[in-house]
């Protein structure tokens, strides 16, 4: 038993532990002594093609001829007055005056102007709205301004066939004299008026309509009137 217990208390050999393998590294590659000065050329030689291609354009576009300057345009405004070569009526005696087509014959019919045979004028001591009597029908009247302190009332109407006159269209201004209590009137006629003078009238005629070129001619000629004192 004495033999036993002594077996049993001896100790158990440690076993070592293997020692791990050194780590070698990997050979470098050797660095060639040429490397800087193959970079070197490489960015000198880019450098110069850069530069050569950059003089070459230079001197391409300095061979180019110049681009033509473009022809200044003329152009002519809308807002040209259409009336600056038409002839000039003027009246000294009332002091007015006023512009109208030069293509437009200028006569009489009886004592008063006739403007291409439908435009007549006229001095009258009354306007539209202070008519009685037989009148010409007002189927419009309108306040305007001629110039820059000019006022004139525009009355476009008909008359009918009281009196054997041929019944008409018109169209007519009203301009009260500044100096006096009279009215400049003139009319636009939807009919030749030395006609009517001349002719049979016809009361049986229904009113037609005017133009609206006459009108606009009409306006223009209106608004070259000006009291000339």
């Amino acid at each position: 038993m004495d033999t036993q217990s002594t077996l049993n208390t001896q100790p158990i050999p440690t076993i070592p532990t293997p020692a791990a393998p050194p780590i070698i590294p990997a050979p470098q590659p050797p660095k060639s002594p040429f490397f800087p000065i193959i970079l070197t050329l490489l960015v000198l030689i880019f450098a110069s093609i850069s530069g050569y291609l950059y003089l070459q354009s230079r001197s391409l576009r300095a061979q180019l001829p110049p681009s033509p300057t473009p022809a200044p345009s003329i152009v002519v405004s809308s807002s040209a007055d259409p009336t600056a070569n038409w002839n000039i009526f003027t009246d000294p005696a009332q002091a007015y005056q006023f512009r109208y087509p030069s293509a437009f014959q200028l006569s009489s019919i009886g004592e008063r102007p006739l403007l291409n045979k439908n435009i007549i004028w006229y001095e009258s001591n009354y306007n539209h709205v202070q008519c009685h009597g037989d009148c010409p029908v007002v189927d419009s009247s309108t306040n305007i301004q001629l110039g820059d302190n000019l006022q004139a009332t525009k009355v476009s109407g008909w008359i009918g066939g009281i009196g054997g006159s041929t019944p008409q269209s018109y169209v007519k201004y009203e301009i009260k004299y500044p100096n006096k209590s009279k009215y400049f009137i003139i009319e636009l006629w939807e009919l030749p008026q030395e006609l009517l003078s001349s002719e049979k009238q016809d009361p049986n005629r229904k009113p037609g309509l005017i133009s609206q070129e006459q009108i606009n001619i009409f306006d223009q000629i209106l608004s070259t009137f000006q009291f000339t004192n």
